[in-house]
């Protein structure tokens, strides 16, 4: 039987990352970013999933926000090509 490492049960346990609901208030905003640095470490996400958590963990107007910013991106590269 194969011996189960540390960073094997860290890896394998299951965290929910806080939303982010926008509010502009720095300790909220930095609480946020440090909790989910701390599970992108743990987990060791590379970037891309790393930012694909970020993107799944924006709430409200946040996520909105960043929807119409992909959009207006796809588009300006369609223009480009």
């Amino acid at each position: 039987m194969r011996k189960t490492s540390y960073r094997d049960e860290l890896k394998n346990l299951k965290i929910e990352a806080l939303g982010f609901d926008g509010r502009l208030k720095l300790r909220a905003v930095l609480r946020w970013v440090h909790s989910l640095g701390r599970i992108i470490k743990v987990k060791r996400y590379s970037i891309d999933n790393a930012f694909k958590l970020a993107i799944l963990k924006l709430k409200h107007y946040v996520s909105l926000w960043h929807k119409k910013f992909e959009e207006n991106y796809n588009l300006k590269r369609q223009v480009q090509d």
